[in-house]
């Protein structure tokens, strides 16, 4: 069976899959995507996962229910990303 090479982390980035349609956008909505990706970008999805099931449009919402955006505005701010 063939090893398979160790990964290390710090090289890894993200990349986009195609080019955003920017002027869909405004900047400050540009700026808090920027901040969010830098705030998780070394989590894995466990940890954001955990992290999303504990804020209150996850626990008020049902099984395959749509969350309302709304609801996040409920959210403490330091809860919200």
């Amino acid at each position: 069976m063939e090893k398979l090479p160790k990964l290390n982390l710090q090289n890894w980035f993200i990349s986009l899959i195609e080019e955003p349609e920017k002027e869909l956008l405004s900047e400050s909505e540009l700026e808090l995507i920027r901040e969010i990706a830098n705030k998780w970008s070394m989590h894995n999805t466990e940890s954001i996962v955990d992290f999303t099931h504990e804020q209150l449009p996850w626990k008020i919402s049902r099984d395959n229910e749509v969350i309302p955006y709304e609801l996040i505005t409920q959210e403490e701010p330091e809860n919200v990303y």
